[in-house]
């Protein structure tokens, strides 16, 4: 806590750097996180026999009151925390037990409001987002969620290890969900326009993602996806204004972007001159080359003419070397379904190889809002 009683934020970035150099996982990051964040007296593991149950950590904060907390995910290639079904709701029956515990004896001082460490969180319109939603807040079962190494998480800690007012930050269920869909790189949307058109001004759009880099997100997700498949040529479909081939090209690979909005591919040639950036329009290009991956990473399915998807599609995969991948991103809340894509990815050839819930590589959620899709031309 800083001097005048407001609780310093804590530095994120030198616990993140503690826990690799120790070669530390999700329970030796939560600890640091707790002492870091001012809690005293950490128990690891404390049972609580009468209730047939323990949780990760009890601590008390700087004003003498207990905090207990319990720890879901771990950092490894998958790290799904909360957004895994069975740990959600194992999670959600401990906490309505401790609820009621603190209920008939208000006067245990074992037991206190419950928060939940985690690694991720599940989508705030899936089912398991509304469910967490609902016993999400200051007197409800789960006092709080924090996703372990989020700023605005670890300062919320602090100010519960501070035992100041809980006021003194957004805490809950609308700040961290609001947080979780902001930092995404899949969720950041350009602005809805009709059907068809091309009225795009394409400053206006890249500059809502250097709003987001500026703020210290990662922003290169669908490259880091890419990588994956190490293709030796990749054909951005859809680019706006070159990005994410920037980006590729950045990393050594042979990339060409298309777009047929010729504001976009303005701007995409003035931030990358030496990319071979063209306006085309997916559905009708022929390109004379072929692509051991093509890439959709910008909504772009949603944003084609009606009635043209199967014609987007065709216009990808009729660019792909055998046995190459179509890559593809976008909302499924806008009106296109995943069963409409995957009929045009069959109509062109295409079989599904697999599907993720976002750019990070995250598990596909049927009840999910965004999807990663690939498709392989068979050889």
């Amino acid at each position: 806590v800083a001097p005048g009683g407001k609780a310093a934020r804590v530095s994120v970035g030198t616990i993140e750097d503690r826990a690799v150099a120790d070669g530390a996982k999700a329970r030796d990051l939560a600890l640091l996180t707790l002492t870091d964040a001012g809690f005293l007296d950490i128990e690891e593991r404390p049972k609580l026999t009468d209730l047939g149950l323990a949780v990760d950590y009890r601590a008390r904060s700087a004003d003498g009151h207990t905090w207990l907390f319990l720890l879901t995910g771990a950092y490894s290639t998958t790290r799904p925390g909360l957004k895994k079904s069975d740990v959600l709701w194992r999670s959600l029956g401990l906490a309505s037990v401790l609820q009621v515990a603190r209920t008939v004896d208000p006067g245990r001082d074992d037991i206190g409001p419950l928060v939940i460490l985690t690694t991720d969180i599940p989508p705030p319109r899936s089912a398991g987002g509304r469910a967490l939603g609902a016993v999400w807040g200051v007197g409800l079962p789960v006092h709080d969620v924090c996703v372990l190494l989020d700023p605005d998480a670890a300062l919320r800690l602090a100010v519960l290890g501070s035992g100041l007012p809980h006021s003194t930050v957004p805490q809950g269920m609308d700040s961290t969900f609001a947080r979780a869909s902001t930092v995404r790189i899949e969720n950041v949307r350009p602005p809805d326009r009709p059907p068809g058109a091309t009225e795009w001004d394409g400053a206006v759009y890249q500059q809502r993602f250097d709003d987001l880099a500026a703020t210290g997100a990662p922003v290169h997700g669908e490259a880091d996806f890419v990588e994956r498949f190490n293709p030796s040529s990749v054909l951005d479909a859809g680019c706006g204004t070159g990005r994410v081939a920037a980006e590729l090209a950045a990393r050594g690979y042979d990339v060409i972007g298309i777009d047929r909005d010729a504001s976009m591919i303005t701007t995409a040639r003035a931030l990358a001159p030496r990319i071979d950036f063209r306006i085309e329009d997916v559905t009708g290009v022929q390109l004379n080359r072929m692509f051991e991956l093509v890439l959709m990473a910008g909504n772009v399915p949603l944003f084609t003419p009606e009635g043209s998807n199967d014609a987007l599609v065709s216009g990808c995969a009729r660019h792909l070397e055998t046995g190459g991948r179509l890559v593809a991103g976008f909302q499924l809340d806008r009106g296109y379904s995943l069963v409409a894509y995957d009929a045009s990815c069959t109509a062109a050839g295409l079989m599904l190889e697999a599907r993720f819930g976002t750019w990070d590589g995250d598990p596909f959620e049927p009840d999910g809002d965004y999807a990663v899709s690939v498709h392989r031309l068979p050889i």
